[in-house]
Order: C-alpha cells, then sequence, then structure tokens
C-alpha cells in the first residue's frame, strides 16, 4: 500500500485539537449539556427581557438615572445576599433533592417578569425585582454546585469555561433577538422570555435528578 501523505497525520492531529478543544471529555455528559442548555435559556430571557425592562421603566415610572442607580443597588444588594446567605441554607435545607428548589427559582423567574413589566405601582417592580433576584441567586449557585460535582479536577475548567462562552453568546444574541421581535410584536419579546423559562421548568422537571443529582451522589460515593 501506498504511504499516507506526510501531512495527513498533522491535519488530522490540528482537527482532532479543535474538536477537543470545541467539545471538551465533559461535555459527553448529560448532566453537563442539561446544565449548559438551563444556562442558555437562562441567559436569553435576561438579555431579551433588557430589551424591554429600561424603555419600560421610563415610560411608566419616568426612571431618571438616580432611580437607575437606586434600583439597580437594591437589585446588587438583593444578589449579595441570596449568593451569601439564602442559596446555601436553601440547598442545604433541600436534603440533597434540589429540584424542587429549582423548579421555585424558574417559576419565580418566569412568573415574576412579566408582572414587574405590567404593574403601574413602582414598590410591586421592587418586591418582583427582589424575589427574582434572589430566585436567580439560588440557581446560579445550584449551576455551580451541579458543575462541581459532575466535573473532575481536570475538566471543571473546562465546564466553567463552557457556560460563561455560553452566557457571553446570550448576551451578543438576546439583544439582537429582543430587537427584532419588538419590531415583529411588542409582546413578542415578553412571550420568548416566558417560554425560554418554561423550557427550563421542563428541562429541570424531566432531566435534573437523573442527569445530575443522582450522578453527583454516585460520583461522591465513589470517591468516598
Amino acid at each position: 500500500p501506498e504511504p499516507a501523505p506526510a501531512s495527513a497525520s498533522p491535519s488530522r492531529s490540528w482537527l482532532a485539537a479543535m474538536g477537543a478543544f470545541l467539545h471538551p471529555p465533559v461535555m459527553r455528559e448529560p448532566g453537563a449539556r442539561l446544565v449548559v442548555a438551563i444556562r442558555l435559556f437562562a441567559g436569553l430571557a435576561f438579555n431579551v427581557f433588557q430589551v424591554l425592562w429600561s424603555v419600560s421603566l421610563q415610560e411608566r415610572f419616568s426612571f431618571g438615572p438616580a432611580d437607575y442607580g437606586a434600583f439597580m443597588g437594591v437589585v446588587g444588594c438583593s444578589y449579595a445576599v441570596s449568593q451569601g446567605f439564602v442559596a446555601k441554607r436553601l440547598i442545604h435545607a433541600s436534603q440533597g433533592n434540589t429540584v424542587p428548589l429549582a423548579l421555585a427559582c424558574v417559576t419565580l423567574l418566569g412568573l415574576g417578569r412579566p408582572l414587574a413589566l405590567w404593574t403601574t405601582d413602582v414598590r410591586v417592580v421592587y418586591v418582583a425585582f427582589c424575589l427574582m433576584v434572589v430566585a436567580l441567586g439560588v440557581l446560579n449557585t445550584l449551576i455551580t454546585s451541579a458543575c462541581s460535582a459532575l466535573a473532575s479536577q481536570d475538566e471543571i475548567g473546562g465546564l466553567f469555561g463552557i457556560l460563561d462562552a455560553t452566557e457571553n453568546l446570550t448576551g451578543i444574541v438576546g439583544p439582537i433577538l429582543g430587537g427584532i421581535l419588538t419590531s415583529i410584536s411588542p409582546r413578542l419579546p415578553l412571550a420568548v422570555v416566558v417560554g425560554c423559562y418554561a423550557i427550563n421548568f421542563v428541562l429541570i422537571a424531566l432531566y435534573f435528578r437523573k442527569h445530575v443529582i443522582l450522578p453527583s451522589v454516585a460520583r461522591e460515593k465513589k470517591e468516598n
């Protein structure tokens, strides 16, 4: 048989390296793909909603720079409380079954956004957003915990990198998509936002325990 061209082997090696970079071994795990999908739809929902949100606040409540500053301060404080205090205690109280907690977070996010967008009472906006931000903090903590349990020490960095890349991608695609949808119908962006949370609700209800919780427990038992 004729020998293979000298360039064939380097070419295959380069393609294999690119494939490993774009599709690391940890992504072969269904749980890892599930977590990335949850982050994808949550990111899209957030960024599509932002297209409506600033305009809506100005139109309903004549928000100025000082109002936006106060509002974002409350949001930031709520997220810090969620990450530093609420999330850990709720996850500990769930005793390993975090599916109901994750579903509650997604439900709060999915119902809170229409409420915040439609209400004419600024106090309701603050309450709704505080609850949503706490729910978002808990959900993000759940995702981080899931990643730590699903991936080995060698793979965890790659998985977090994919999650960050996914979030950054939604930051680009979401506003563009929101603008296109708004030009078609002002109601479409909110429908997409609620739809993204509905998809996450279904994904968590059907697959989170099977592909995230149970493999995590199995890994812990194997390591111990």
